[in-house]
């Protein structure tokens, strides 16, 4: 097999799709998304006879010494996809090829969320995460218990509150401004930019498995919940609300998710992963029926990188 190093121009689409399972993170409109934190999107694959047999799509930060691959961002799922005639030894091929990539153009660092297969090489070490996942069996329209059910339907009955698709520029500075007041409510600062979310939105119109519903209350946004669509599970990336709104709108927007999962016959809700303190995040993840499940993600780190990270891991 052949390494190949693809940027989005010249990447064979169609083929990526096929090897990805039609991937929305390993998509090049979502890695060029990065652009806007100085990142570079790239596709690593091996190829023989013009059939891509194993690709990672990675974006690279930084600058000369300190440069910095991600597989993917945020803590986004990356990883290898693999050809299903792919053979043990043509894995490790490929892994042995990305292992010399890394270090022949001196990446610091390297980290790679959340594969699916687990990804295993010697220069990576092995640590884990936690989420919460909602496994849709069973009976999914049903709501996990009365009380929620009367906290949605008194939402529902009560004044002028509805969910709507977020697909047009006119609500992204109203949206962003509730995206301020989260990040002031957690004495934070905003992770993402206006322009990060305009370029979201950008996708948004084009790719239906990005999921932007918002919660109007008249004509303000009390909550919003950002959600991807990847392959087989919806996933439940950001979440921004009005805590004092009485209508508890997050309700509403679960409720709106698991509804959508249903139709698209989607088993697996991922909730996403709580900040450490935030008990009553997690007590509602669990109270729809959110499970905590760990996940692996592996981390290289040049002779460079074990210096500069030296006791800052994250």
């Amino acid at each position: 097999m052949a390494f190949h190093i693809y940027s989005a121009k010249d990447l064979p689409l169609e083929a990526w799709s096929s090897l990805t399972g039609n991937s929305f993170f390993a998509s090049p409109a979502f890695a060029s998304l990065w652009e806007v934190f100085g990142g570079s999107e790239l596709f690593l694959a091996d190829e023989e006879q013009g059939v891509l047999k194993a690709g990672m799509a990675g974006i690279v930060f930084g600058r000369k010494y300190l440069r910095r691959f991600q597989s993917m961002p945020e803590g986004l799922y990356g990883g290898i996809y693999w050809n299903d005639a792919v053979s043990e030894m043509e894995k490790r091929q490929f892994i042995a090829s990305f292992e010399n990539y890394l270090k022949k153009e001196k990446f610091i660092r390297a980290d790679i969320y959340n594969p699916s297969p687990p990804f295993h090489a010697a220069a990576f070490e092995e640590r884990t995460e936690s989420t919460h996942i909602l496994h849709l069996e069973n009976t999914p329209n049903k709501f996990p218990n009365r009380r929620m059910e009367r906290y949605i339907r008194h939402a529902r009955n009560e004044g002028d509150i509805r969910v709507v698709t977020l697909n047009d520029e006119s609500y992204l500075e109203d949206f962003y401004h509730l995206v301020l007041a989260t990040s002031r409510r957690h004495n934070s600062k905003p992770r993402y930019s206006r322009e990060f979310f305009k370029r979201l939105l950008i996708i948004a119109k084009e790719d239906s498995r990005v999921i932007w519903p918002i919660v109007l209350s008249g004509d303000t946004i009390t909550a919003s919940h950002i959600c991807f669509v990847e392959r087989s599970q919806i996933f439940d990336w950001q979440s921004y609300s009005d805590r004092d709104d009485p209508l508890r709108p997050n309700y509403l927007l679960y409720d709106y998710i698991v509804n959508l999962a249903v139709s698209l016959n989607i088993k697996e809700i991922n909730l996403g992963g709580s900040p450490p303190g935030v008990d009553s995040l997690v007590e509602f993840k669990e109270r729809w029926g959110g499970r905590k499940s760990t996940y692996s993600y592996y981390t290289y780190l040049s002779g460079l990188g074990k210096l500069f990270y030296r006791g800052k891991w994250a």
